[in-house]
């Protein structure tokens, strides 16, 4: 391939072959380079079809992909108001799991202790 390149470099600029030998001798690293590709070319072809497979995959699942942007759009709104409702029922809940939890060590069974919380929490939602 450096050859290549410098024989048509040649041509155009009119270099003798003594010279067109020093340039390439001037350019070590170029050439391990050229001649890496060279030796890598399968790999560089088969990493260019796996390139397009990924695009077709990508551009195949486009309707799919949208679909699932408009519904994160949809459910991120959603998703931040029962987070907002949580930081105040998840207090509270823990607090009911708490009462359950010492009624049941007390000997109350969860139906006992559920039935007072529902009378005492009607009693107070009627202020």
């Amino acid at each position: 391939m450096l050859n290549w390149i410098i024989n048509i470099a040649a041509g155009i600029f009119h270099v003798t072959n003594p010279e067109l030998r020093k340039l390439e001798a001037a350019l070590p690293a170029t050439k391990k380079l050229v001649d890496l590709f060279n030796t890598k070319k399968d790999l560089i072809t088969k990493g260019q079809d796996i390139e397009k497979q990924v695009l077709k995959i990508y551009n195949d699942n486009q309707p799919l992909i949208h679909e699932i942007t408009q519904m994160n759009q949809e459910l991120q709104p959603i998703i931040t108001e029962a987070m907002e409702e949580w930081k105040t029922v998840g207090p509270a809940l823990s607090l009911l799991i708490d009462i359950l939890e010492r009624n049941k060590k007390k000997g109350i069974n969860y139906q006992e202790s559920a039935s007072g919380l529902k009378m005492t929490l009607e009693h107070h939602s009627k202020f």
